[in-house]
């Protein structure tokens, strides 16, 4: 469920709702002051409002959907009774307290998960590095370790006294033959895309190392050559051929070892002619020609004529023979692992993990202060006026509010028992033309505002009919709760 927010929403009914209504229309010109949903709703979003008769009477509501001016609501939020309203009613975005506590849930949810990602990486954020460049092996050696629970230590246990020692260790991570299957390693598969995909390599003749891509080294060797023959292998270079199946003892491309090459050749054909003395006609077909017809000699020695074989005249010629063909880009499958492993370099990961993990401790810090507000001492309302209280934090807080708090024991009529809390709101409060409250805060202070005749009113618990007031009653306290 995520929680819309926007700033001054306010409006007013457009049209009377009833206690049962879970529809209701406000001012069109004020329908974009409103948060937005993605497509109109329907995907956990939603925003808190209040609804404010002008007599008084609160109802909180949860928008789940909004229209342009016509919004869906789920009615009596937060402990408020539904009830009728008529239009002109006041209706405005305002951050509740359950609101607040619902966001204060889903950070304690998301701490305990950085709490889990923590642990994960607590070793390896002990890593240090010493003064000769050794590394302890013991710390990395365990997080290593605890990637891979699967796998007993004697089976993964490396000696890893510098960087060099932790890159074996990751390259053996990174290619062991226990990792996910898809593709097998070694196959060849034409792209229809100019660059080769994440976990294969192009086709093209290079020297790769022998340890980088070991399980590729393992899977096709050096069929296609074996590079400086000590650290490296050629990959094959399919780049402008194409690619024939191996005969394999069938006869029919017989005498071919696997991987190797050919050249471009036709098959073997033989042509005959005649020619006679003065034969001076044309009579030739297809690819033969005979021109320059032999003329008649005294002993018929010089008779003759020229032939000559020229297959473009029935077909298309080239510097190649070659079938009808496009072009792909072959490549070959290098690693089943997600990331690169040409790319995991050892330095990088050690100073990943230490950034990583000083980053974890800075979210839960600042989700720790989300997550436990900064309350004030209760204060005791003697009549109208302005009360602050000096938070001593130096800056304004992130969110603040004012509270009552009920002291006394079950409040006639009221509804109201020992302990109940009711938010005066996170913002300026008017719950008519003439009963105002306000609540504010800068860096040095929190403030609220009673400054109405009778004291601030308080709406009945859960619908009851009798209001009671802040000021002057020694039952209500009030107290402020920031969040820094």
């Amino acid at each position: 469920m995520t929680a819309l927010f926007a700033n001054n929403a306010v409006s007013t009914l457009a049209a009377p709702i009833s206690a049962q209504a879970t529809a209701l229309t406000i001012q069109a010109a004020d329908a974009a002051l409103f948060p937005t949903f993605s497509g109109g709703g329907g995907a956990g979003e939603w925003f808190p409002a209040t609804i404010i008769a002008s007599t008084g009477e609160i109802e909180i509501v949860r928008v789940t959907a909004r229209n342009g001016s016509a919004l869906t609501v789920a009615r009596a939020q937060e402990g408020t009774a539904a009830r009728a309203f008529v239009a002109g009613a006041k209706i405005e975005l305002r951050l509740t307290a359950g609101t607040l506590s619902e966001m204060a849930g889903n950070i304690a949810v998301l701490s305990n998960d950085l709490n889990t990602a923590t642990t994960t990486l607590s070793k390896a954020s002990n890593i240090a590095v010493t003064a000769s460049g050794g590394i302890p092996v013991g710390s990395v050696q365990n997080a290593l370790e605890e990637l891979d629970t699967s796998k007993t230590p004697v089976g993964h246990l490396h000696v890893i006294n510098d960087v060099t020692g932790l890159q074996d260790a990751l390259d053996t991570k990174v290619n062991a033959d226990d990792l996910p299957a898809g593709v097998a390693v070694g196959s060849i598969m034409a792209f229809g895309a100019s660059e080769p995909p994440a976990g294969w390599l192009e086709c093209n003749g290079a020297a790769v190392s022998r340890k980088t891509y070991a399980a590729l080294f393992a899977a096709i060797g050096t069929v296609f050559g074996g590079g400086d023959a000590a650290s490296t292998f050629n990959l094959p270079d399919l780049r402008g051929e194409f690619v024939r199946g191996w005969d394999h003892g069938r006869a029919v491309d017989a005498d071919r070892g696997f991987g190797s090459s050919q050249l471009d050749a036709m098959e073997a054909w033989t042509a005959s002619f005649i020619t006679r003395w003065n034969y001076s006609s044309d009579g030739s077909q297809g690819a033969a020609s005979v021109s320059d017809s032999g003329t008649q000699g005294a002993t018929n020695s010089n008779a003759g004529a020229r032939v000559t074989i020229d297959p473009s005249r029935v077909a298309r010629t080239a510097k190649e023979t070659r079938p009808r063909n496009i072009a792909l880009l072959y490549c070959i499958k290098a690693f089943d692992a997600v990331t690169d492993p040409a790319q995991v370099a050892a330095a990088d990961v050690l100073s990943d993990m230490a950034r990583i993990s000083g980053r974890v401790g800075d979210v839960e810090e600042s989700i720790a202060t989300i997550v436990a507000p900064i309350e004030s001492d209760e204060i005791v309302v003697s009549g109208t006026g302005v009360y602050t209280w000096a938070h001593g934090l130096g800056k304004v807080p992130v969110l603040w509010g004012a509270f009552a708090r009920w002291t006394g024991d079950v409040a006639s009529g009221t509804g109201y028992e020992k302990g109940d809390e009711v938010p005066l709101n996170f913002q300026p409060y008017y719950s008519s033309s003439w009963r105002a409250g306000g609540v504010w805060a800068d860096s040095t202070e929190c403030g609220f505002s009673c400054n109405d005749m009778s004291g601030t009113a308080i709406i009945g618990k859960n619908g009851a009919a009798t209001d009671s007031y802040l000021a002057n009653n020694p039952d209500w306290v009030l107290f402020f709760r920031i969040w820094s």
